[in-house]
């Protein structure tokens, strides 16, 4: 048997517009970002979906529940919100501007000790992250890995038993982190756009990638940052 996920960026914020680093500050969807989660629920209205999985955050949550209203197999009251799902933390740099915040994090990538890879530069940003927060109430790269790939795990081994199709939403550094963790010998992982969706399938404790990013609800000027 075999557990096929549909993981799922949540739709555009307010802070995502205005370019503010989020992490596990909250933020509502603008227009833009409840449009593309609408397009991405007509888009998967036909995909029976045995269970639904969200960041307890209510960006994640929202989108989940705008993507399951015209589904014909759950409903918005079957989604399970889990905070393992969360965003990296950020710390106190929550709030910041994020072209500026990126500009930082770019300078600790540069340096001739990180690994010229894709999972190298992620972990030299995530872990420059936590050097930036004067409180330390960031996570480190292990930190944040640890937990995202053991919720997916779990949420992957409850229903391998039962050949499931599952819908989980979450954010964009969760994603591209989870990607390159799990398949690093692939590709150097882009930021996902907000909306997009990544597909891959759990087996006997294998993972098999399917898709990333893909723009299923063909929305305009998709924009992908790793602080959006």
């Amino acid at each position: 048997m075999t557990t096929t996920i549909y993981l799922i960026r949540h739709g555009q914020t307010e802070n995502n517009r205005d370019k503010i680093v989020q992490g596990w500050f909250d933020s509502k969807l603008t227009e833009k970002g409840i449009e593309v989660a609408k397009r991405d629920g007509q888009a998967l209205a036909d995909v029976p979906f045995d269970a639904a999985y969200a960041s307890d955050l209510s960006r994640a949550y929202d989108t989940a529940s705008y993507i399951l209203i015209p589904n014909n197999f759950l409903s918005p009251a079957d989604i399970q919100k889990d905070p393992a799902l969360r965003e990296v933390s950020f710390g106190t740099n929550v709030g910041a501007y994020g072209p500026a915040m990126q500009q930082l994090l770019e300078s600790k990538v540069e340096e001739p000790r990180v690994p010229n890879n894709g999972k190298g530069r992620l972990k030299a940003y995530v872990d420059a992250i936590k050097d930036y927060d004067p409180k330390d109430q960031a996570e480190n790269y292990q930190e944040f890995v640890t937990r995202i790939t053991t919720a997916m795990e779990t949420i992957a081994k409850r229903h391998d038993a039962l050949d499931h199709t599952i819908l989980v939403v979450s954010h964009g550094m969760m994603i591209k982190t989870f990607f390159t963790a799990t398949f690093p010998q692939l590709e150097d992982y882009p930021s996902m756009r907000n909306g997009g969706l990544a597909r891959l399938t759990y087996h006997t404790e294998h993972w098999e990638k399917l898709a990333y990013d893909e723009n299923i609800a063909h929305m305009p000027e998709a924009e992908a940052n790793w602080f959006k």
